[in-house]
């Protein structure tokens, strides 16, 4: 099962409505990916996951949170693996 299937999903969506739990804030974003603010920003500059208002205000769309190809990055911390489990319902809005 896959996330999302980039081959049919249009990004920008036509029909937005930031009421859905679709759409998070950057501060949610950072929570549920456990990263800072500054994180998230960036990625919404690098990567095709979120929106902005006309105001200005930044907008993540959780379903593409995890789904984007992460930029390459240097491991300098070796090998690591985390014995956390996945938390439920990240990547499903109820």
């Amino acid at each position: 099962m896959t996330v999302h299937e980039t081959s049919i999903d249009v990004w920008p969506p036509e029909d937005i409505d930031l009421n859905d739990p679709r759409w998070v804030t950057v501060k949610e974003a950072a929570h549920i990916a456990r990263v800072d603010e500054k994180t998230v920003r960036r990625w919404a500059r690098e990567r095709p996951v979120a929106v902005w208002t006309p105001g200005g205000k930044c907008w993540i769309d959780r379903r593409r949170l995890f789904s984007a190809e992460p930029p390459e990055t240097p491991n300098l911390s070796g090998n690591v693996h985390s014995e956390a489990p996945p938390l439920p319902g990240i990547l499903h809005c109820e």
